[in-house]
C-alpha cells in the first residue's frame, strides 16, 4: 500500500474531518494541562481533547517527565498522533525519557517556532511537523536514523536545519516546500538516502549550503543524489559528541577542534576524554588540534581523561585569557608553537616527563612565574617563554642531556647556546656565562629591568629579537668574534645612547636597531661594512612600496656612525651605510691582545697558567679570543704550546 502525502491547500479540510471522526474519548484522563493515554508498563503518551478536535494547547509548554493519577504513577514516553495538531504552540520543550514522536504530532501548528528535544528520541511519524510555518529552530536527536515522509514540509520560516550522525535516510518529500532554508548541516559520515529527488525543491539544491564533515566531503561531492547540491562545503569538525567538536587525524583517531571559525567554541571547566564511542566505533583522542580553543576567553579549566593525548597544537590554546592553570598528561610529545601565548592569566603549568618539544612562542605572554621543564625535553625555541614578564626562574629536572639552568637562567647543556633569560629576573645587571656561542631568539625578550649585559668574548651569533624591548639598557657592546646580528635583534631598546660592532661582524638583519629611539653613536670596528639585511613590502593602505633596513630613518638623519679611520669612503659609497649622514674616522684599540687569556692586558706566564687551568676544568672564565692563538676555533694543548712559545721567543 502506497501512503499519500496531502498537498498544502488539503491540510486543513483533512485534518477537520478526521477530528470529528474520532469522537468523544480520544483521552484516558487529564492532569495539569495535559491529555494522556495510558499504555503498556505504567507509561502514557500525551493527546489532544477530542471534543475541541486537535486544536488543544496553547503558547509554551514543557511536557512532564512522569504523571500520577488514581494513585498510580506513569512515565511520559511517548507524544501520540495528531498530539498537538494545529494547536497555537510557540514552543515545546521534550523531556528525556520520551523516545517516540507519533504521525502529524505538530502537523499544521500554525504559531510554533521552537522544538527542543533530546537524543532519547528514536522515531518521529510521518508529517510530524508538516506546515508549522513559523517554525524557526528545532534540533534533531542524535539517535533519529530516519526522517519520515513529509516531516518538515512547507515549514517557511525554517532557515537552518541540523541532521543527526546517526541518520541513515529522509523519505519522500521530507522537506518539500521548505523554501527558505539557507544552511543544511548533515553530521553523518556515510550519506543518507533519499526515497526520490523531491526530498528538498529544486531551489534549495541550488541555492542552500550544505555543510558536511571534511573527512567526508569528497563523498557528498561525488555521489547522487547529494552532489544535487551546488553549494557543499565543509565543516571543521568531524563530529560533536557531549560538548566538544572532534576531527579525524591523519592516523585515523581524534583531535580536538573548534565548532567553526568564529573559533570562541568552549568555556567554563573542559573535559577532554581519552576515547569517544560512536556507532562507528571507539576511537583515541590523540590531539589538541590546531586553534581548538583559540579566544575561548571564559575557559577557566581543562582537566584530561586520560594519557592518550599525544599532541597540543598550533595556537590550540592561544588567548585563553581566563586559563590560570593546566597540567600536561605524560604521553604529550609536542607543545606546538603558540600553543598558550596570550594565555595572560596562566600562573600555573605542569609538564611531565615524555615532553620532547616545545615550539615557538608556546608558552610567551603568560602570568607563569616559575617553570620547571623535563628532563626528556629534547627542543625548545628560544621565544617559547619569551615576554614572561612574571617569570623569575626556569628550572631543569635532573638528569637532562640537553638543556641546564644556571641561576634560573635556561642554556642548552654543553652552554654554548643561552635560550632564554626569565624576564621577571630580579637584578639590572647580567654577565652571560663564557662559553656561550650563540644567544637564541627572543632570549632576553622584555628584560625590562636590566641596564646592563656584558657578552662573552666566546659569543659568535646574536639571533633574532634576542634583546628586543630591553628597555633599560643603556649600551650594548658586541665582543671581537660576533659575526652575524639577526633580525629585530635590539627591536625598541629604547634607552639605549650607544652600541659597539665588532670588526668580525658581516651581518645585521633589518629592524636590528628598530624603534632605538635614543641610539646616539653607532661604533662599527669592521673596515669592510657589514651586510645589511632588507624586507621590502607593500602598504597597500598608502599604496607604496615600503623598505625596512637593519636601522632607522631618524638614525639614518641623526646619529653619529663612527668607523675605522682608513674605511670611510667605503661606508660613504656602500649600500645601506651610505644613508648616514653623519660618518667619522675613528682609531680604534685593538679588540684584543694575542695570548692574553686572563684579559689583564699583558701577556704573561699568568696566561699560561689560565689556559693550563681552563683546560682543566678548574675555571671558566677566559678571553677565548685571545687564547685561540692557532686559530682553529677550539681551545686546546695545541694553544698551550703556541703561548709558551710567543713567551719564550718574546725579548
Amino acid at each position: 500500500m502506497t501512503t499519500k502525502i496531502l498537498n498544502f491547500k488539503a491540510l486543513t479540510t483533512t485534518l477537520v474531518c478526521l477530528a470529528c471522526a474520532l469522537g468523544a474519548g480520544a483521552y484516558d484522563f487529564y492532569s495539569n494541562g495535559f491529555y494522556y493515554n495510558i499504555k503498556e508498563n505504567n507509561t502514557v503518551e500525551v493527546t489532544y481533547q477530542s471534543t475541541n478536535g486537535t486544536d488543544t494547547y496553547t503558547g509554551v509548554i514543557s511536557i512532564p517527565r512522569q504523571v500520577t493519577y488514581n494513585g498510580t504513577t506513569y512515565q511520559v514516553d511517548k507524544i501520540g498522533y495528531n498530539a498537538f495538531s494545529m494547536s497555537a504552540l510557540v514552543e515545546v520543550v521534550i523531556p528525556d525519557n520520551i523516545t517516540f514522536i507519533g504521525a502529524n504530532a505538530f502537523r499544521l501548528c500554525g504559531s510554533l517556532e521552537k522544538v527542543t528535544m533530546t537524543d532519547a528520541v528514536t522515531t518521529i511519524g510521518y508529517q510530524a511537523f508538516a506546515a508549522c510555518q513559523k517554525l524557526r529552530e528545532i534540533n534533531l536527536s542524535e539517535n533519529l536514523e530516519v526522517i519520515p515522509i513529509g516531516c518538515f514540509s512547507w515549514c517557511d520560516s525554517l532557515k537552518t536545519i541540523t541532521l543527526p550522525h546517526s541518520l541513515k535516510s529522509i523519505e519522500r518529500e521530507g522537506f518539500r516546500g521548505t523554501k527558505n532554508l539557507k544552511t543544511i548541516i548533515c553530521k553523518a559520515w556515510d550519506r543518507p538516502t533519499w526515497e526520490n529527488e523531491d526530498v528538498f525543491d529544486a531551489e534549495v539544491k541550488a541555492n542552500t549550503t550544505l555543510l558536511v564533515p571534511p573527512t567526508y566531503i569528497a563523498s557528498y561531492k561525488g555521489k547522487a543524489p547529494w552532489s544535487s547540491f551546488s553549494k557543499i562545503k565543509a565543516l571543521a569538525y568531524d563530529i560533536d559528541k557531549n560538548g566538544l567538536y572532534y576531527i579525524t587525524n591523519d592516523r585515523g583517531t581524534m583531535d580536538v577542534t573548534y565548532k567553526d571559525t568564529n573559533y570562541n567554541s568552549y568555556s567554563g571547566n573542559v573535559y577532554i576524554p581519552g576515547t569517544i564511542t560512536l556507532p562507528e566505533g571507539t576511537f583515541d583522542v590523540e590531539g589538541i588540534g590546531t586553534l581548538a580553543f583559540f579566544a575561548c576567553r571564559d575557559v577557566t579549566s581543562v582537566n584530561f581523561g586520560s594519557n592518550k593525548l599525544k599532541t597540543i597544537g598550533d595556537r590550540s590554546f592561544m588567548a585563553c585569557y581566563g586559563l590560570t592553570g593546566i597540567s600536561i598528561p605524560s604521553n604529550v610529545e609536542t607543545i606546538d608553537n603558540n600553543a598558550f601565548t596570550n594565555c595572560t592569566s596562566l600562573r600555573n603549568i605542569t609538564l611531565r616527563e615524555g615532553l620532547k618539544t616545545i615550539g615557538s612562542q608556546a608558552l610567551s605572554s603568560t602570568a607563569l612565574t616559575q617553570i620547571t621543564l623535563p628532563a626528556s625535553l629534547e627542543s625548545i625555541n628560544g621565544s617559547s617563554l619569551s615576554c614572561c614578564t612574571s617569570l623569575t626562574t626556569i628550572n631543569v629536572s635532573s638528569g637532562s642531556p640537553y638543556y641546564t639552568s644556571r641561576d634560573g637562567v635556561l642554556y642548552t647543556s654543553d652552554g654554548k647556546m643561552l635560550m632564554t633569560y626569565p624576564a621577571g629576573k630580579s637584578g639590572t645587571s647580567y654577565t652571560v656565562l663564557d662559553g656561550t656561542e650563540v644567544i637564541a631568539n627572543n632570549a632576553f625578550d622584555r628584560a625590562r629591568s636590566l641596564t646592563e649585559i656584558v657578552l662573552p668574548s666566546s659569543l659568535k651569533e646574536v639571533q633574532t629579537a634576542a634583546f628586543r624591548e630591553c628597555n633599560a639598557l643603556q649600551q650594548m657592546l658586541f665582543p671581537w668574534g660576533v659575526t652575524r646580528i639577526g633580525n629585530s635583534a635590539m627591536d625598541n631598546c629604547n634607552t639605549m645612547t650607544e652600541v659597539v660592532l665588532p670588526s668580525t661582524l658581516n651581518f645585521i638583519g633589518y629592524n636590528a636597531f628598530n624603534r632605538c629611539s635614543s641610539l646616539t653613536n653607532i661604533y662599527v670596528k669592521a673596515t669592510a661594512p657589514p651586510f645589511c639585511d632588507t624586507y621590502e613590502w607593500y602598504d597597500y593602505d598608502w599604496d607604496e612600496d615600503v623598505i625596512e633596513y637593519a636601522f632607522t630613518y631618524q638614525q639614518f638623519r641623526n646619529a653619529n656612525l663612527y668607523v675605522p679611520t682608513g674605511a670611510v669612503e667605503m661606508y660613504r659609497v656602500n649600500s645601506t651605510w651610505d644613508q648616514f649622514v653623519h660618518i667619522y674616522g675613528i682609531d680604534y684599540d685593538p679588540e684584543f691582545i694575542p695570548g692574553d687569556a686572563d684579559g689583564d692586558g699583558e701577556v704573561g706566564i699568568a696566561d699560561a697558567t689560565a689556559l693550563i687551568d681552563y683546560l682543566l676544568g678548574t675555571i671558566t672564565a677566559i678571553d677565548i679570543n685571545a687564547a685561540d692563538l692557532d686559530s682553529d676555533g677550539d681551545i686546546s694543548i695545541s694553544d698551550v704550546s703556541a703561548l709558551i712559545d710567543m713567551l719564550l721567543n718574546s725579548d
